[in-house]
This record gives structure tokens, C-alpha cells and sequence, in this order.
């Protein structure tokens, strides 16, 4: 027989007024927490409420992603500010100092990296420090070799045979053998003036220890240093990557606080041009960047315009506004909120609008949004108009000197 004392078995109904307790507690909480996301003022918060609503918006098939939960007032806010910024656009267009392109007819062809008339003067070269000993002094004697010949090729190197007579790809093809023959006759004062970007003190203390690179000259110098092994880095502290003076190209890696990328910086602007894809307008495909380089023996390629994506399902093989290169007008409509750029004769980059913008004055030219710094003036503050994703940029120095 037991003894002992029993407990009384709970009420269901206790148990039951619990949950509910702590339910009702946690839907506050999701509850709050959603309204302070989406109407915070919070400058935070804000900032990424932005971004998310413009990254979901921007694209064809994921747009739920905004419109299944948040309130259509706050997502039209959104998308109102990022058109304001867009409407602004509208009146930025680059002159280098001189008259409006509607006004401005072709320019002459002048040496890349000499400012034109109206630009304003480059500064003066600063001449690395005396105490800068070259290699030169303590290393064996290099002489400065006689440059071999350059055969030009039936067919210009990294351009299609149907192209290779069309002027801005035979001004790539000029150039790169214009810097092969001079760059055995490079001196000291020309790399580091050409090479800003490198600390004189500490390249030269790099040379004298890994001397192979210097066998051929400043001029013949090519470092690729994709692994990391030598840590170079540039006066702004950005690992570089790839030196290629034969090539007029350096190659840095920059990064900041939410940010990863590669910076080129490609010293002849003539090197630079805009190449259609194969199935351009025809079989309605674009190019992979790897494809380029297959096709072209680009040493580098970036991506350019963008392209018509019904129902998402495009291959890129029709463009999205002013689409001009080789002569041939590619363009499939002009897109109004775009802006469009390009080279001229003089081999400077020019941004102006659609409603301005005439082929005949350009060597190749293409539409894009938004610009970023305009003859040197910051001109968007935004965050990105298009949401978190992978993103090009290309730019021009005043002294020639192209950045993508």
C-alpha cells in the first residue's frame, strides 16, 4: 500500500492562458520590430531599407520581395527619391573646360595625355627625392637596349578581322606597338612619372631585391602578383596586382568598409575601345567577359550596356540605348533616364544626353547611369539607385590616363 502525498494535476485551461501569454508577447514583438523597420527614421536603418527596396525593385522577376511586405506608400517613397536623383542627372554634362557638347563639333587628334586647350593645366611632375638611389647604381650596368622591330599583323592584335581597319581599334593596335618600341628607352624620370601611383623610395628598394624585373629597364618591367608574394603596394596602400609597363597597365585591388574590387588603370587612352558582341542584333546574344578575351587577347575587358531582358529571359544580344562603335550604329532605343559617354578624336571621354548626343562626333560611345564625377565634381551622393549588386565603373584623368 502507498503513502505519500499526491499533487493535484494542473488545469488544462492554465496552461493554455500561458501560451497564449507568451504568443500574444512574441507577435508584439515581431509586430514592433517590423514597424520600426519599416518607418524608422533611423539613419541606419534607413540606409538599408533603401537599399533593399531598390534591390528588389530593379529586377524583372523578384519584386515580391519588396511588395510582399512592405506598405506600397513606403516602397513608392523609395523609388520616387531614386527617380528625383535620376531627374537631376539631367543636367550634368562633361566639357573639360570648354562649351557644351550640343555646340562642340569633333575635336583634333592630340597626344593622349595632353590636356586640350580648354582643360586645365596638369601640375607640374615632382621628381622623386635625391636620397632615391636608382638600381642602376647598385647593380650591373644595364644599357638601354635598342627596341626589337614590331611587325604589324595582318589582322590587328585583340580585333576581329571585319574591324581591323576601322579607326579606334587601329589607334589600340597603333599605341600598344608605339609602347612596345619605346619602352626599352624608358628612363627613370619617365617611369616615375608615368607610374605616379608608386612610392619611388619603396619600388626601387622592391627592384634591388628582386633585380630579374629590371633586366630589360624600367620600360620592360611586368609583374604579376596575384598570389601575394611581394606585397606592393600603391601610395594609396592598394595591393597591386599586375604592373605591365610594355603595356601601359597597372592593376590594384581596392577596398573599403562594404566594398570589394579591381582598379586598371590603362596609362594610352588609345588602347581603349568599346567592341560589339558577335551576336550583337543578329542571334540576340551577348558576350561572356571570357568570351572577349578569347575573341579579342584583351588584356582586360569590362562589361558595357545594358541590354533588353523581356520577361527575363534575354541573352543580351539587344541594347538598352545609345550603342555606337566601328562606325555602325548598334542602338536599339535611347533610354531617356540614361546618360550617354564616349571618346572623341582627342581621346577624352564626354558625357552628355541623348537629346545631345551625335555619332559623328564620337569615335565610340554607349549609355549608362549614373554619373558619378562629373570634370572632377562629385555629382551623386546616393547610395546605389539600383540596390547591392555587382557593379562597373570607367573613368578618364586629366591627364589621359583611363580607370575602370
Amino acid at each position: 500500500m502507498r503513502t505519500g502525498r499526491h499533487e493535484a494535476p494542473r488545469p488544462k485551461a492554465s496552461k493554455k492562458k500561458k501560451a497564449l501569454i507568451i504568443t500574444a508577447i512574441i507577435l508584439l514583438c515581431v509586430v514592433g520590430f517590423y514597424l520600426f523597420l519599416v518607418y524608422t527614421p533611423n539613419a541606419f536603418v534607413s540606409k538599408w531599407r533603401t537599399i533593399y527596396i531598390e534591390t528588389a525593385m530593379t529586377t524583372l522577376s523578384h519584386k515580391w520581395l519588396a511588395t510582399a511586405f512592405l506598405p506600397d506608400r513606403v516602397i513608392q517613397e523609395v523609388m520616387d527619391a531614386s527617380a528625383a536623383v535620376q531627374a537631376q542627372q539631367a543636367e550634368v554634362v562633361s566639357t573639360w573646360g570648354g562649351v557644351e557638347p550640343a555646340a562642340q563639333a569633333a575635336a583634333p587628334v592630340q597626344e593622349p595625355g595632353i590636356p586640350t586647350q580648354e582643360s586645365d593645366p596638369l601640375p607640374p611632375v615632382q621628381e622623386p627625392e635625391e636620397s632615391v638611389q636608382p638600381i642602376y647604381e647598385n647593380a650591373p650596368d644595364v644599357q638601354p637596349q635598342e627596341p626589337e622591330p614590331v611587325e604589324t599583323p595582318q589582322a590587328l592584335e585583340g580585333v576581329s578581322e571585319d574591324h581591323a581597319d576601322l579607326a579606334a581599334a587601329h589607334a589600340a593596335q597603333q599605341a600598344l606597338i608605339q609602347a612596345r618600341e619605346m619602352a626599352a628607352a624608358m628612363t627613370r624620370s619617365d617611369f616615375y612619372s608615368v607610374y605616379t601611383e608608386l612610392d619611388p623610395d619603396r619600388f626601387e628598394a622592391f627592384l634591388q631585391e628582386h633585380y630579374g624585373y629590371y633586366e630589360d629597364g624600367y620600360g620592360g618591367i611586368v609583374i604579376e602578383d596575384f598570389d601575394n608574394l611581394y606585397d606592393l603596394r600603391t601610395i594609396y596602400d592598394e595591393r597591386i596586382l599586375v604592373l605591365d609597363v610594355p603595356n601601359n597597365l597597372i592593376l590594384m585591388e581596392v577596398t573599403g568598409s562594404d566594398y570589394v574590387g579591381k582598379l586598371a588603370i590603362v596609362k594610352d587612352p588609345r588602347q581603349v575601345y568599346l567592341e560589339p558582341a558577335k551576336g550583337l542584333g543578329n542571334s540576340g546574344y551577348g558576350n561572356t567577359i571570357t568570351q572577349y578575351y578569347d575573341n579579342y587577347h584583351s588584356l582586360v575587358a569590362i562589361n558595357a550596356s545594358g541590354f533588353d531582358d523581356p520577361g527575363g529571359e534575354g541573352w543580351g544580344g539587344y541594347v538598352v540605348g545609345t550603342y555606337y562603335a566601328h562606325g555602325k550604329d548598334y542602338t536599339n532605343f535611347h533610354a531617356s533616364i540614361y546618360k550617354t559617354f564616349g571618346f572623341r578624336s582627342d581621346y577624352r571621354m564626354y558625357i552628355e544626353n541623348p537629346t545631345t548626343y551625335d555619332s559623328d562626333n564620337y569615335l565610340w560611345a554607349m549609355q549608362f547611369s549614373p554619373a558619378l564625377i562629373v570634370d572632377g565634381v562629385p555629382e551623386y551622393d546616393q547610395y546605389m539607385e539600383s540596390g547591392i549588386n555587382p557593379r562597373t565603373a570607367i573613368g578618364q584623368r586629366n591627364d589621359g590616363a583611363v580607370l575602370m
